[in-house]
């Protein structure tokens, strides 16, 4: 049993095999032969399994993940939802507007499809921190607060509303 799995390894089979051809005959070559295939395609479909069985975990990782994280469809409909509040393509929206910006934002950046109270409305908008240039939004900024609220990097302040 000993010597098949050494074989099966590959350590020095073709030695036993030429002591085998010359105790017993070439019919020594041809098990040998065989053996040392089947035992191959056997460890290759275990590598195989196992390399496959590591990328199945990663990728259910991945996918338990992805909710906290951004995607650039994300990213897209954040760009586009901004284009319908500033059709002239401005960096800068009036601040009476941004409620209805985040309202119009689709999940997981903004609040379409939901019910949200104006006051609690109000408080996301206070606890996203985004400062005020005289009347208007920056749309970096605007940006930058979103998607860092959205996967947990935000300042304190954004913290401190949870």
């Amino acid at each position: 049993m000993m010597t098949l799995v050494r074989t099966a390894t590959g350590e020095s089979w073709n030695g036993l095999m030429h002591d085998c051809k010359d105790e017993t005959g070439y019919f020594a070559v041809l098990y040998w032969i065989f053996f040392i295939l089947i035992a191959y395609f056997v460890f290759m479909n275990v590598f195989i399994a196992v390399i496959y069985e590591n990328f199945n975990d990663i990728k259910s990782s991945e996918d338990a993940n992805e909710v906290l994280s951004l995607k650039r469809r994300d990213i897209k409909a954040f760009i586009d939802t901004w284009a319908l509040f500033n059709p002239s393509g401005s960096h800068f929206m009036k601040t009476t507007l941004f409620p209805a910006f985040l309202m119009e934002l689709p999940p997981p950046l903004g609040c379409r499809d939901f019910r949200i109270e104006n006051t609690k409305l109000i408080k996301m908008i206070f606890c996203l921190n985004i400062r005020d240039h005289k009347g208007y939004v920056y749309f970096p900024e605007v940006m930058w607060a979103i998607f860092h609220s959205i996967i947990g990097n935000n300042d304190v302040k954004v913290h401190k509303c949870d």
